[in-house]
């Protein structure tokens, strides 16, 4: 088993349980507790969990695992459509954007194809975004990944670089996480973080679009440091993004 992989697993056994034995852990994973204990220290500075005498137990910071795109479009709805009509108003004529695949990335799309009538560019990883978008005539659409993942509805690369997207020019970039602290912003979702990294790389202007309830929380994948996105856009300002405001990030 991947190391990634038991990592995974062992965040999601301390979802259900406070305390856990690395002993049980070893037995679980069928993995020698030696490994078990390396995984666990690797967590352990990666602020996701503490270590006690013989087992470890949950970091105060709530973990959050990974939900399918269902799950997600129920969750918050209404501080997602605040997020969405905020981040909609930074479109413009002519901008080649990014819309991450993601619930709230989905609401902005939705004031897109009823509300912009203007030419745009759009690169996305999402099979509803392709599907909200595809008969729009005065946009035209790029599908970014290669590997559709039908749990979270959105496309990744397996097997292929991205350097073409080296060779893209994207003006604001609307990424989406499931989690986020002062420092990073987090997803579950370790195969989609490549495409999120490079778009956040890639983009005249990184946008996270993220609601107050994943605040101060965290997952197994860290997506970026909060101060890599030029703007962030939520339904309230809580302290952390009062905090990043000082640092410089727009944050509205």
């Amino acid at each position: 088993m991947l190391k990634e992989i038991r990592m995974k697993k062992i965040v999601e056994m301390l979802e259900k349980k406070e305390m856990i034995t690395t002993k049980e852990i070893a037995k679980n994973l069928d993995t020698p507790e030696v490994t078990i204990r390396r995984d666990l220290k690797r967590l352990e500075n990666m602020g996701k969990v503490s270590r006690i005498h013989g087992g470890v137990t949950r970091n105060q910071k709530s973990t959050v695992s990974e939900l399918t795109m269902d799950e997600k479009r129920v969750k918050n709805k209404e501080a997602k459509k605040t997020i969405a009509n905020k981040a909609f108003e930074l479109i413009e004529q002519d901008d080649v954007i990014f819309l991450d695949s993601g619930s709230t990335t989905l609401e902005i799309t939705t004031l897109i194809e009823k509300n912009f009538e203007n030419n745009l560019t759009v690169f996305t990883n999402s099979i509803d975004i392709i599907n909200k978008l595809s008969k729009k005539e005065n946009i035209d659409l790029f599908i970014v990944g290669n590997h559709y993942r039908k749990k979270t509805g959105a496309f990744i690369f397996s097997g292929y670089d991205m350097e073409f997207l080296d060779k893209i020019s994207i003006s604001k970039a609307f990424i989406g996480a499931n989690a986020y602290d002062e420092e990073f912003a987090y997803t579950p979702a370790g195969e989609e973080v490549k495409i999120k990294k490079k778009m956040i790389e890639v983009a005249n202007v990184p946008v996270l679009v993220v609601d107050s309830s994943k605040a101060d929380s965290i997952s197994i994948w860290k997506i970026s440091k909060m101060e890599d996105f030029k703007v962030i856009v939520s339904e309230s300002i809580n302290n952390i993004m009062k905090r990043l405001s000082k640092k410089g990030v727009d944050v509205k």
